[in-house]
């Protein structure tokens, strides 16, 4: 095999570690932000339609309002010789996106906003406007129907109206055009390929973008597009899917529309999307394609550079080791670059002159090295003991920085309780609080305060619980003179007890032991003047140290603290009230 010279190498080298992660960083780049944008451009679709949707939104809330206003206004009206049409004529030219308002009165008949309409003879307190308003008694959305006096499809709303006396009277009803709805859920559309859909709570479509579909039509029927997320369409009031259906991807956003709970919904299908973005996309691939080539050129000339910068200087260098290697310490090497090579230059020609008066005492060196070994290897042994000596206090002062930072968080978790015990008179928050701190400090599987009942001085009752199992944790009343809880009131001390297959208090305990690997329970009494009022229960899966068991009464002191606080602002309080009334 042909051997490569060290100058061609050197060029591969550079070519490799300049053009290949360019190359790679590039393609992981490009795809990258093309996938980012797409993620993008999705959201932003996404983004848009739903504030479209809000808008359409916010504008049926004003419509409910102002129906509400014109109800409100009617029931100021007197009953007697009032201009019903007058009325109506008015409010409608200061709400004009009403197609049209009328009052259905109890005996069928109908005022209407305009003399010259020509009103069918029909019984109108038999229309689903009126029963729906008059069954509901609150203000109610009428899904699209055929309006009666104009023959028009609309979308409506009817509110039950009270007269001047508060007596139940007719239905006021406010229809909106079906084609202005539509013109508002056709503005929705950020792309023009979108299909919008209006849905009735029931799943039923009761209007389409593209007028495709009958209002028999269910988001559930199992041949329907919207099959696949039918069941979220009806479930959350709005959100974003993406779905697959007949071969097809398809993306959907819906969003609640009014207070009875119709959905719009606007369907895309992606390849749509995809074409969208690719042809905003175009222009800046060619832009990121020509930048890597020129970026891929620059680097390939750079290699050249360099290349023949190292390996010329290099070349010389091997030719002066040789020289030495033949026994020639005359030779010298010039490099006229100022670098890092003139500087391994400068040094060869300076081990070359070194390398004479070396040689001459290189003998005697030995032999002064001989008899310095000897020091050395006792050297190294004292400096071996020195170096147990220090990881012996480095890993006395690393247990003394363990203890230090448990310390500190131990006095934190003491600050946080305190400051916790002085921000609140509420007894019970107060106790959950500590009991919540007292688990995390104290590492407890479970940690209870239990304090003495006001009524009855023998039964201790829990206040506060914290831990695992609690479930199966005995929350009723105990009595003092039958527990080891009542033993730490009775002696006002700290009893720390040590649970075993034959020394386990309750049942509850049995399951920490066996399951949690409980060790023992410590029993800390709670006093206020000296006198007990209470207990605090701690389970650990470890026997507790002094500095714990000083921890715990500290605990049990701040609790007592805030007991006795609680209790006199209490007392404060009453008599103020007291005093009060």
């Amino acid at each position: 095999m042909r051997r490569i010279s060290f100058k061609m190498r050197i060029l591969l080298y550079l070519l490799i570690v300049s053009i290949l992660p360019f190359a790679v960083s590039w393609t992981l780049i490009y795809k990258t932000y093309d996938r980012e944008m797409q993620q993008d451009f999705k959201n932003f679709n996404y983004m848009y339609v739903q504030n479209q949707i809000h808008k359409i939104d916010q504008l049926f809330e004003q419509q409910e309002i102002e129906l509400k206003s014109i109800a409100q206004a009617f029931s100021h009206l007197g009953q007697e010789n009032t201009d019903f049409y007058g009325f109506l004529r008015d409010q409608k030219s200061v709400n004009k996106y009403y197609m049209n308002l009328y009052i259905i009165m109890p005996d069928g008949t109908v005022h209407t906003d305009d003399l010259s309409t020509n009103k069918p003879d029909i019984d109108y307190s038999s229309l689903h406007s009126y029963t729906n308003a008059k069954k509901a008694q609150e203000l109610v959305w009428l899904e699209p129907y055929t309006d009666p006096i104009s023959g028009l499809r609309c979308i409506g709303m009817s509110i039950p109206l009270l007269d001047n006396y508060g007596n139940a009277s007719g239905v006021l009803v406010g229809n909106i055009s079906l084609k202005s709805f539509g013109d508002k859920l056709l503005n929705a559309k950020y792309m023009p390929n979108t299909e919008m859909f209006f849905i009735n709570p029931a799943g039923y479509v009761k209007f389409h973008s593209g007028s495709k579909y009958s209002e028999t039509v269910n988001v559930k029927d199992s041949s329907f597009i919207l099959n696949p997320v039918a069941e979220t369409v009806l479930k959350l009031d709005e959100g974003y899917r993406e779905f697959s259906y007949l071969d097809s991807d398809w993306s959907c956003s819906f969003s609640v529309i009014n207070s009875s709970g119709w959905k719009v919904l606007a369907l895309i299908n992606a390849d749509d999307i995809h074409r969208t973005f690719s042809a905003i996309n175009r222009r800046t691939d060619s832009t990121i394609i020509l930048l890597g080539l020129i970026c891929i050129f620059t680097g390939l000339i750079a290699s050249l550079f360099l290349s023949k910068s190292i390996t010329t200087p290099l070349i010389e260098l091997k030719e002066g080791v040789k020289s030495i290697t033949a026994g020639n310490l005359d030779r010298r090497i010039e490099i006229k670059s100022r670098d890092e090579i003139r500087e391994v230059a400068d040094a060869f020609n300076e081990m070359a002159g070194n390398l004479k008066s070396t040689y001459s005492n290189l003998i005697k060196r030995t032999n002064e090295l001989y008899f310095n070994n000897e020091e050395l290897q006792n050297t190294n042994m004292e400096l071996q003991a020195s170096y147990g000596q220090l990881e012996a206090a480095m890993s006395q002062l690393n247990e003394a920085d363990t203890q230090l930072r448990k310390k500190y968080n131990e006095l934190q978790t003491l600050n946080r309780i305190s400051n916790a015990v002085a921000s609140t008179m509420d007894l019970n928050n107060m106790l959950i609080t500590v009991v919540n701190h007292a688990v995390e400090i104290t590492e407890a599987l479970v940690c209870a305060i239990r304090l003495i009942d006001e009524i009855d001085p023998n039964k201790l009752e829990l206040k506060a619980l914290k831990g695992i199992r609690t479930e199966k944790y005995d929350r009723s009343s105990i009595d003092i003179r039958d527990d080891i809880a009542g033993q730490a009131i009775k002696e006002k001390r700290t009893i720390v007890l040590k649970l075993s297959e034959n020394n386990i208090p309750h049942s509850y305990y049995i399951e920490l032991y066996k399951k949690d690997e409980a060790k023992c329970v410590v029993f800390a009494p709670i006093m206020v003047k000296y006198k007990a009022i209470g207990v605090m229960c701690i389970t650990l899966r470890r026997e507790p140290k002094d500095e714990l068991i000083e921890l715990i009464n500290s605990l049990s002191n701040n609790i007592a603290i805030a007991i006795d606080n609680a209790k006199a602002y209490e007392s404060l309080k009453q008599s103020y009230l007291k005093t009060v009334q």
